[in-house]
Parts: structure tokens; sequence; C-alpha cells
């Protein structure tokens, strides 16, 4: 589904939300790509050290650290999310 992943708190495009679930944009839209309601509206994150965590909503994963400089507190709050995700 996804080329990569690069979510980046600096670039408005690729740290969009998804206007409805499962949304497809193209290849730019870094965080979109992730952002996809499963699991009880969460969904499973794999990470770098093998290990698998779920998430408890589609917002929270403004709040994952995606890298060294991906800035999450507090973005999360400001950020406007369409209304599929609970706002």
């Amino acid at each position: 589904m996804w080329r990569g992943g690069g979510p980046d708190h600096r670039n408005g495009v690729k740290d969009q939300a998804p206007a409805f679930n499962g949304q497809w944009s193209g290849y730019g839209q870094e965080t979109m790509h992730f952002s996809i309601g499963r699991h009880g509206n969460g969904s499973n994150v794999l990470y770098f050290d093998h290990s698998v965590r779920s998430t408890r909503s589609i917002k929270q994963m403004w709040t994952l650290k995606w890298h060294r400089s991906y800035q999450r507190h507090g973005f999360e709050r400001t950020k406007k999310f369409p209304a599929w995700l609970g706002n």
C-alpha cells in the first residue's frame, strides 16, 4: 500500500490525516498510509525491534516517535482531524 514511510510534521502534505478510512492520495502522503482504522478502529504497529503494539485510535499515530526529530507532544492536540477520526 505504501512505498515506505517518512512522516514529517514539518511538511503538511506528508503529515495529513486521511479524509476517510483507507484513503490513498499517492505516494507523497506518508502518515496517511499508516492511518487505517482496523482492529477496533486502532492499528497494529510493527517496530524496528520486531515488537508489535496496537494503537487505541488512529489519532494516536501522530503521538508515535517515527524518527528522532518527529515532533509529537502537543501537535496531535492542535492538528485538525476529519470527523471519522473522532475530533
